[in-house]
């Protein structure tokens, strides 16, 4: 029995911490670095690399 409560008691932490431990997305631009496209992104592929 106290194998199920301790078993019960860890699911319900890690429950708990997921909630708390959420994303967060902001609702305006950001100055953060990977907001930007890198330079390779949109350009043209190489030949033959198809």
């Amino acid at each position: 029995m106290s194998c199920i409560k301790t078993a019960g008691w860890m699911i319900a932490l890690a429950i708990l911490g997921g909630m708390l431990a959420g994303c967060s997305t902001a609702s305006d631009q950001s100055d953060v670095p990977w907001n930007v496209p890198q330079p390779w992104e949109g350009a043209p592929t190489l030949p033959g690399a198809q």
